[in-house]
């Protein structure tokens, strides 16, 4: 009778153990196809659908972004088109980031020659140059 008891324990024991198991692969399923899913969603993002160089300047357009872009128009509009709507945008805040650094450097330019016109050692106008020749 012992070993009868045991035997069904241990069965007992290894169904339960089965059990646990099956519940563990079904929950790493469940992460795996997250996984996936997320992994899709971020092809999606990165796949870059057009590229322009202008001016050897090279933009890259991402599927993401002309969905983006549909997203926001109330006609529906020709991949082609909405590519050069990004483009347009992307190509404005580069110049503009460009503005912002060129306006940067002339003000401190003007801020280094007030500087030295107080000191002396710069003139603020070029007719000074001229006096006592």
């Amino acid at each position: 009778m012992t070993i009868v008891t045991e035997s069904l324990e241990n069965q007992t024991a290894l169904i339960v153990t089965i059990q646990n198991l099956q519940r563990h692969a079904e929950r790493l399923e469940q992460e795996a196809a997250l996984i996936r899913q997320e992994l899709a969603q971020l092809i999606h993002t990165l796949t870059v659908v057009a590229r322009f160089t202008i001016e050897g300047e090279c933009y890259e357009i991402t599927q993401a972004e002309v969905d983006a872009a549909r997203a926001k128009l109330v006609k529906p509009r020709a991949d082609r088109t909405l590519h050069t709507l990004i483009l347009a945008q992307k190509m404005a805040e580069r110049r503009q980031g460009k503005l912002t650094e060129a306006k940067k450097f002339f003000e401190l330019v003007e801020k280094e020659r007030n500087i030295a016109i107080a000191d002396g050692t710069a003139i603020a106008h070029e007719w000074e140059a001229a006096i006592g020749d």
